[in-house]
């Protein structure tokens, strides 16, 4: 007979159940890494985002003030003489064609605002204009009212042109068609007329 010793059974371990816990700690750490790394993704990415939506507005601004100085040419070399105000956006459009109402359009919803025709030179040719280069023709305007219109005593120079498209600064057309900004306070040329 034959003796065979049988091994006792191997006893393993039962398997072990990870329950909901761990799942909820890990979620957790993961939670306490993140939001912080957004947060800090976030407070670097929106001054530039910002910063982009300002540069997108001064360059429409400009783009705008370039068209109505150029229509405003177009205009003086069909009449003999610069648009006038009242209604200088009427005397223009034919001259910015499809474009009217977006160059007559202030860019900026935050910020109430028209473009400004600068009265002085209104109703003369170009040629009689003293400096033509330095001269406004059309800038933004805070003014109320659609057909805003300016002279020398309500030329931009007050507190309320901090809201600009670029905060200091005001946009202008010249007559020479030229377009820039200016820092609030920018003198006028002392005469229009030669």
């Amino acid at each position: 007979m034959s003796a065979y010793i049988t091994p006792p059974p191997v006893m393993t371990p039962p398997a072990r159940h990870r329950g909901p816990g761990v799942v909820i700690v890990i979620l957790i750490i993961l939670a306490v890494t993140l939001v912080p790394l957004i947060a800090i993704l976030a407070a670097i990415l929106f001054p530039v985002f910002s910063q982009a939506k300002i540069a997108a507005q001064r360059t429409t601004s400009l783009s705008n003030l370039k068209q109505l100085a150029l229509a405003g040419i177009m205009y003086e070399t069909d009449h003999e003489r610069l648009p006038s105000a009242p209604k200088w956006e009427a005397k223009i459009a034919p001259y910015l064609g499809e474009n009217a109402t977006s160059a007559l359009t202030f860019p900026g919803k935050d910020v109430p605002s028209t473009y400004a025709f600068y009265a002085p030179v209104g109703g003369i040719p170009i040629a009689k204009v003293k400096a033509p280069e330095s001269t406004p023709l059309f800038f933004e305007s805070f003014l109320p009212g659609p057909s805003a219109s300016g002279n020398a005593e309500n030329f931009p120079n007050r507190a309320v042109w901090k809201k600009g498209s670029t905060p200091g600064q005001f946009g202008i057309a010249f007559v020479d068609g030229g377009a820039g900004f200016q820092l609030v306070g920018w003198k006028l040329p002392p005469e229009v007329v030669r």
